[in-house]
Order: structure tokens, then sequence, then C-alpha cells
């Protein structure tokens, strides 16, 4: 007995997806090269094709896809198709192996539910009855329920790529992903057409003759060509083990549904095994929305270090001439921990000069203010052997390190268990020397002869995450610097509830830095401490902490009696800042009515809106920019011509403007409507100033 046509495709499904899996690999390596040395494909560059690593991943692609391809001759796409999944499971492997985009249980997980799933999908495949002609296969397409699917499908893309893609590319990978889904159904169809029209060839009925087989050629080399540009972008924008996964899930669903409307691949199947079939596609899904769970996770988990004392931070300087050293750190923890006031920076570090002609690389690290500064050694020879940390000279007193063979299991450092693959350890090892330095700080604190010091110290620091750091000057006294959160748990309050829609990925926080003199005697009342308020960069997209008056500091006080003061008037400054969105957005709202929807505003902080206005043949753009004290503070208003530019090119743009009529006792509508009245009458000195600003011709 010969073997069955479906047990052919499936053995050449499963090298199809080895092949495939093995390829994104590959690729992305080859990106990360040639992104390095030119623009991104991702910014549109094509620098890559001069990579010999993506070129290997290219052929490697096209031999899964030959395999593929020659698959769909033999098997129905509701087979082939969901076996795709195997090569998510190899890219996923590979990914945490060589690119160490790690795997998590859960990413695991996924793997066994994407095999499970094809296992079912296997065995209750149905039987394909093979067309006999390529006309025959003609005839399927250009029925009413497939050219409605083609001509939706063209439709979507055509939007994506035209309207989307501009706006939303770079940060959405639905759209990317998307073209390549939908285009990818298309070439699924075409393929097959391809594959029989070949394997009946070899069969003594030759097909090259009829106009539809070349018609379904072209076809499928423009599919190809656009999902091989649109694959290239999502994965040069995007993380493979992110990209994988939605790609197969909305390629296997959209190929299927095509498979379905086209061949009817369905006919003749018992409801059972037809249950069983989609039983087993939702499985396959399962398991890779579970890889992309997995994933997103890893990448949520990356956290920002502990709050700073303001300059007295720590900045992290990675040195950018080693390869072998930056393969332990993640970039995502650079992007989150550079939205912080405690900012990471990749910079070249002076301090490897100290060990030229060393075995070792190196990477300097530096305290700003506190003084805390040395260097990460590697062993060259031994990359996957622990740093050593070598601290500088004014800070010999600080050893966090302790020796292995005599700390207990609670006191080891994670240097303890260096893992050289595991992309966490060195942001690992910072925190905790960063907390290391914060205890130190702490006793360093405890151990000053200065009284008013020590009863500050026994008052304050039991407050949970307060900061201490001694600070020294050349001419000046010593002094010892606090900083006291003032946000969750010593206000109750969470800031991202607060505003809906809150893009805030990290938790924003406000210090109140308080900077005390020591080592001096006084003959009377000490004086206030240096008092300011700090906050995370993001916040001031809502809340600007420069804007706080600070309680005054009376004669006598002590920090544990100004604390509440404090943080119940900064408490009704955050709610006032809450209610005033509320204000700013009826503001926005009331535009409508007199100028029209706004053509762009800020929909979550309600900062900024433009409108277009008209004006005879004149027509220009206003843009408001909303400050957050409204309506205590009036709009400031800009001007932009749509019909005037400059040598340059560039729209003329009115002067800042906020002279005109303005009340916070009036309702938006009013508020609205006398800006209107205004801009009646500006926008005639507008028009005459843009005409005076045009260059002149020679």
């Amino acid at each position: 007995m010969g073997v069955s046509d479906n047990t052919v495709g499936l053995a050449l499904a499963v090298a199809s997806s080895a092949f495939i899996g093995a390829s994104f690999i590959l690729k992305k390596i080859g990106l990360i090269r040639a992104g390095k040395g030119g623009v991104r494909a991702g910014g549109g560059g094509y620098t890559y094709l001069l990579e010999p690593l993506w070129w290997a991943g290219m052929m490697t692609m096209l031999l899964g896809e030959i395999a593929n391809f020659i698959a769909y001759a033999f098997a129905p796409a509701v087979l082939v198709t969901p076996l795709g999944a195997l090569s998510i499971i190899m890219s996923s492997l590979l990914a945490h192996f060589i690119l160490k985009e790690r795997l998590e249980k859960l990413g695991v997980l996924g793997c066994v539910s994407c095999i499970v799933g094809s296992v079912i999908v296997v065995i209750h495949a149905p039987q394909e009855h093979m067309p006999n002609s390529v006309e025959e296969i003609w005839n399927l397409a250009i029925q009413p329920g497939f050219l409605t699917y083609a001509a939706a499908t063209l439709l979507i893309v055509a939007a994506l790529v035209l309207f989307f893609e501009p706006r939303y590319g770079q940060t959405n990978i639905m759209i990317y992903l998307g073209i390549c889904s939908s285009m990818g159904s298309l070439t699924v169809v075409s393929i097959k057409a391809i594959g029989v029209a070949i394997k009946l060839t070899l069969d003594g009925m030759n097909q090259v003759a009829y106009p539809h087989t070349w018609l379904f050629v072209i076809i499928a080399i423009i599919c190809v060509v656009s999902q091989i540009n649109y694959l290239n972008k999502a994965l040069d924008t995007f993380d493979l083990a992110v990209v994988s996964p939605i790609y197969y899930v909305m390629f296997t669903t959209l190929t299927i549904v095509a498979s379905g409307i086209m061949f009817k691949d369905w006919a003749g199947q018992s409801f059972s095994s037809i249950a069983s079939e989609f039983c087993g596609l939702i499985t396959i899904l399962t398991g890779t929305i579970m890889l992309h769970t997995a994933k997103e996770k890893e990448t949520g988990s990356s956290a920002a270090l502990p709050w700073p004392l303001d300059r007295g931070s720590i900045s992290w300087y990675i040195s950018l001439g080693s390869d072998n050293l930056l393969k332990n750190v993640n970039e995502d923890y650079f992007t989150a921990l550079q939205s912080s006031p405690a900012p990471i920076y990749k910079y070249p570090h002076e301090s490897s000069q100290n060990y030229k002609g060393l075995l070792c690389e190196t990477t300097g690290f530096h305290v700003s203010d506190s003084g805390i500064a040395g260097d990460f050694l590697y062993n060259a020879l031994s990359p996957k052997v622990a740093p050593d940390v070598v601290f500088g000279p004014d800070d010999d007193g600080f050893q966090p390190l302790v020796d292995f063979d005599e700390a207990g299991s609670g006191e080891k450092s994670c240097l303890a268990d260096w893992d050289c693959r595991d992309t966490e350890a060195l942001f690992s090892l910072i925190k905790e020397l960063r907390e290391s330095y914060i205890e130190y700080q702490k006793k360093r604190a405890a151990e000053v002869d200065d009284a008013r010091l020590k009863f500050e110290i026994s008052t304050v620091l039991s407050k949970e995450g307060i900061e201490v750091c001694m600070v020294s000057s050349n001419g000046r006294p010593d002094e010892v610097k606090f900083a006291v959160p003032l946000l969750p748990p010593a206000l109750d309050m969470d800031l991202a509830k607060l505003v809906p829609g809150c893009p805030w990925k990290l938790p924003q926080k406000i210090h109140l830095q308080a900077v005390f003199p020591i080592s001096r005697s006084y003959s009377s009342v000490p004086p206030a401490p240096r008092l300011k308020l700090v906050s995370t960069p993001d916040l001031k997209s809502f809340f600007s902490v420069d804007d706080v008056k600070l309680p005054p500091w009376l004669d006598g006080m002590c920090m544990a009696e100004y604390l509440p003061n404090l943080e119940e008037n900064l408490k009704m400054q955050v709610v006032e800042a809450s209610a005033s969105i509320g204000s700013r957005r009826r503001f926005i709202e009331a535009l409508a009515p007199t100028f029209g929807r706004p053509l762009e505003a800020d929909p979550i902080f309600c900062r900024r809106a433009t409108v277009l206005s008209i004006s005879g043949i004149f027509t220009f753009l206003v843009h408001f920019v909303i400050p957050l004290q409204f309506p205590k503070q009036q709009p400031v208003l800009t001007l932009q011509s749509s019909q005037h530019f400059n040598a340059q090119g560039i729209p003329i743009m009115s002067a800042p403007v906020n002279d005109y009529p303005w009340s916070p006792r009036w309702d938006p509508a009013e508020m609205v409507e006398r800006i209107y009245d205004f801009l009646v009458d500006e926008c005639q000195n507008f028009k005459r100033f843009c005409s005076d600003s045009l260059p002149q011709q020679k």
C-alpha cells in the first residue's frame, strides 16, 4: 500500500516548519547587524540586503517555503497551515538560546499546546479532492464567495498601507502583520494552484499552456514580495518572540478561511471531525497566545530602579565597545530606566584605561554627587564567569559583596549564582549594589555627631522608602540629603487610576528632597533645611511639582512635624489636577459647535487641541495649548496658515497669543465664543502677516 498524499504533505509541512523557524533567527541577527551600519529596515532602509546572515536566513526560509509549497500540492490547507505552529516552537526555542529572548514556563506550556493541537489536526484532517486542472481551480476562485473575500482583503491591505502604516506602523505590531497575513492568505491559494499544476504536469497532464497557471504565478509573486517586505519591517521593529506567534495566528486563521471558502475543504466530512479540527486549531492558537503572553510578562517585569536622590542618583555607564559585555544586558531595561530620574545611559567609560593590557573587559559606573565609582571587570578569556566589582578610593568603607564561603544563604550577592545567559543578571547586580549603597549611607549618617541630625534620623528613617545620602563639597560643610516619598502609601493614592486611559507603564512618584547641614555648632534655633519637590518626568504632563507652594518651615520644626502638612497640601493639589483634566476636556468638547470637530486633541491629559478655521478663502489652523492651571490660566493660541509657506517650505505660524478676553468663571461655551470673536479680527491680522512673510521673488 502506497503512502497517502496526506502523509507526504504532513512530512513536508513538518520539515518546512523547522526550516522557517530557524530562518527567523538568522534574519533577525542579520537585521540587527545591518541596523548598526545603516538605516534600519523598520525605518525604511535596505542595508540588510548586504548582510550575509540575512541572506542565509532567506535561503533557509526559501527551503522551508519550497517544502511548504509542495505540501500544499499533496494535502489540504486545513492540514498544512496549522502545522506552521511548529515553526513558532523552533523559533522560540532558538531565540531563547541564541538571541537571549527568554522562554518562561508559560512559553513552554504554549509550545506543548501547539504540539497537542497539531496532532489533533493531523488525525482529523480531511482527504482532499484533487482538481483535474488549473482551470478547475480558477473556476473555484471566481465564485462569488471567494471574490468577495479577495476584494475585502485587498481593500483592507490598501487602507493599512496608505493610511495606518505611516502613522502607527512603528508602534502597533498589528499594522505590519495585518498586511503580511492578509496577503499571505491569497498567497496560499495561489501557491496551491501552482503546486497542483506542477503535480499534474509531472503526471502527464500539461498545465503550462493554461493562462490561468501564469496568472496564479503572478499573483503569488506579488503577494510573496509584499509579505517579505512587511515581515522584515515587523521583525526589525518588534521582538521576534512577539512577531512570530501573532503572525502565525493571523496567517493561519485567514488562510483557513480563504481555503475553506475557495476549496470547500470540509465538504463531505462528519460534524465530529470538523469539530475536532476546530478544537485542534483553537488549541494551537491558544498555545501561540501563551507564547505571546509569556513574552509580555517578561517585558513588563522590567521595572525601573528604586527612586533616586535627585542628582544624587546612580547613573550607570555601559561601555559601547564591548559586545561580549552587552550581551548580558537587555535593551528593554535601558528603555525603562531612561524614563525615570535615575536614567541609565550607554556611555564609553574612560576607567577602562586603568586596566589597559589586562585580559579583561570593563564597564565603568559612577554615582553622581554621592561619589561612588568603580568598574565591573569581565574576564575576556572566560566571559561566562561572574564579573569582579572594583570601587573607587572614596568608597573604601563600602564592601557590599561578602565572601561567598563565609556568608549565609540570605547574605550572598547575586554574583554567587551568576548566569551569563540571563539578560537580567547585570540589572539585578546594579539594583543590589544600589540598595546596599543606600543602607551604607544610612549607617554613615547615623554615625554623625550632630544632635539635630540624630533626632531627624530617629524620627524619619522609620518611614518606608526613605533614602539618605552624605554630601561633601569643597568650601562648604558636609550635608545630609534626605529623599522622602510622598506618594503611595503616604497619600494612599494611585496616580494612574486618577487619569482614565493613562499611558504610564511605571509607577509615578513624588519625593521631598531635604538637605540638612552638619558639623555645625548652633547658638540659636537651627535654620530650615533646603527643601525641594522632585517627581518622575512623565508626571509633569498631569501635575507639576514646581507649581506646588511648600508650607513654611517654622522655627524648631522637625521633618516628622512638617511632612503631614506637606502631604495634605500635596494631596489637595493632586485632586485639583485630576479635576482640571475634566475642565480641560469640557473646554475641548465645547470647541466642536463653534469651530467644528478638532482635527487633533490630547485624549488623556487634554493639554492640546487643533481646529481648522476658514475666513473667506483663507484657511488656517488654530493650535490650543491648555495649561495645567486651567481655567485659572487661559489657553495659549497659535495660528498656522495652510496656504503660506516660508523659504524652507514650513507653514507660517503666528507668535503665541493669550491677550484675548478671559475669565475662569465663564462656562466652556462662553470661553470658546469669546475666543471665536477674538479670532474673527485676529485672523485678518494674521493673513496680512502671512502675506508680508512670503519669500520675495527675485
